[in-house]
């Protein structure tokens, strides 16, 4: 091959990959995901999700990290109040990930693990950083405190797994 053929390639492969806006597409943006099911589909609008015991491919933002595991929570959500944006992530030990990280779950279990969805058997592989989360922020889902008479299951299934704010109240 001449290497004017070779640069012109080169300049074809540059303007495929610009913007309309000038700048260069980065490597892993929210539209490029491979076959991601969002948080709040898999959470749905029941108290169990629909995607039990598949194996899936997912994306979000760190929002808390345990002993046992981290939560993760879809940066955009779907403003659909029935729906969770938010789900725990069983790793058995506690993972080496801060809150703001932007993950791309890979090839994960989806299970109901004492009627709480949550995924697990994660592999070497599973977990993958990327940069299309935006901020990396979640601003908490305002709750109101539960009325007396409401299942608490049903009262907090449309926030299981997310970054909550509760009112003020005092207490006796």
């Amino acid at each position: 091959m001449s290497h004017h053929l070779l640069l012109t390639l080169g300049l074809v492969c540059l303007i495929l990959l610009a913007t309309p806006d000038g700048s260069f597409s980065s490597p892993a943006r929210q539209n490029d995901l491979p076959d991601v099911v969002r948080i709040y589909d898999i959470q749905g609008e029941g108290l169990a999700t629909s995607f039990a015991k598949q194996r899936l491919n997912t994306m979000g933002v760190v929002t808390g990290v345990t002993a046992t595991g981290f939560y993760l929570q879809d940066p955009l959500g779907d403003d659909k109040p029935q729906t969770s944006d938010g789900i725990f992530v069983y790793t058995r030990t506690r993972p080496a990930l801060r809150m703001g990280d932007c993950l791309l779950l890979q090839d994960v279990y989806v299970q109901e693990f004492y009627e709480k969805t949550e995924l697990s058997e994660l592999s070497s592989r599973s977990l993958q950083p990327g940069n299309f989360c935006g901020t990396g922020q979640v601003q908490p889902e305002p709750v109101p405190l539960p009325q007396l008479a409401l299942d608490p299951a049903l009262a907090y299934e449309r926030v299981e797994g997310m970054v909550v704010a509760l009112p003020p109240f005092t207490g006796v």
